[in-house]
């Protein structure tokens, strides 16, 4: 899949004091992020009507990291491909940008089962399948649970039509499917946590377990390293002596008034 074009590479510390590095390579610039899906981040200082402090600093820094918006929602059917992959750090995820010929742009969470630059289609019925399957035309992006045969690998599970994808999301989870029964429309699947869980034919779900499954190896305890994507780490506070010390002196913490329902007042 990927691997062949995307590899980690870890820089062991020559001495003690330094931390671990991870770096993610690849050959191909797949590492850009879309203009139009990218969120930069904001920072909230103080506190909000809930009253929890969001950040303790209000000084901004000038360069930030941009997130990606991930769509959680399997719902179209037209031919699409796929461009870039995207690498989450900390969270070790690895996203797909996914161009549909309708137009559309998505970011979607990237399985085993996933290539670049390779036609996929909705898993169509059993003749048509058989046809272009032979001819290797295009690759099932995904599918309905009653299209798919027993013991296969799936992952990113979506129950309910109306709300978003809720099981096998984190890297390198798989889910099994164990049963079907087409009398009842239901069919018995294998969780990560080897639980069984029956849902409905009609549940849509993706091919192959989630990417990046060696996840718990990728860390990075370098100091500042999230300052290289332009957020700052938390400190220390002061001292409260107010004689040595400009913000000491203040033995109380501020607190607003609050409802029966643990909101503020201050920002009515």
């Amino acid at each position: 899949m990927f691997l062949k074009f995307l590899t980690f590479k870890k820089i062991k510390p020559k001495t003690p004091a330094r931390r671990n590095i991870i770096f993610y390579k690849t050959f191909f610039c797949l590492q850009k992020k879309f203009k139009y899906l990218s969120i930069r981040q904001k920072w909230l200082a103080g506190k909000n009507d809930s009253g929890r402090i969001i950040f303790r600093t209000r000084k901004s820094l000038l360069k930030r990291f941009r997130t990606v918006c991930i769509n959680y929602n399997l719902r179209q059917k037209n031919l699409c491909f796929i461009s870039s992959f995207q690498f989450i750090p900390f969270k070790n995820k690895l996203v797909s940008l996914v161009h549909f010929s309708n137009g559309l742009t998505m970011y979607y969470l990237t399985t085993d089962d996933q290539f670049l630059f390779v036609y996929y289609l909705r898993y169509k019925k059993k003749i048509a399948r058989n046809i272009f399957l032979k001819l290797n035309i295009w690759k099932p992006f995904w599918a309905y649970i009653r299209r798919i045969p027993k013991l296969t690998l799936i992952s990113y599970i979506k129950l309910d039509l109306w709300k978003k994808v809720q099981y096998c999301l984190s890297p390198g989870s798989k889910s099994k499917l164990w049963n079907i029964d087409k009398k009842k429309k239901n069919a018995v699947i294998i969780l990560p946590s080897q639980a069984k869980k029956t849902i409905s034919l009609y549940t849509i779900v993706l091919f192959g377990k989630m990417a990046v499954e060696s996840n718990k190896k990728y860390f990075n305890t370098k100091s500042g390293y999230w300052r290289g994507f332009g957020i700052k780490s938390l400190t220390r506070g002061v001292a409260m002596n107010p004689i040595d010390h400009p913000h000491g002196g203040r033995t109380k913490a501020v607190r607003y008034q609050r409802t029966p329902w643990g909101k503020t007042t201050k920002f009515k």
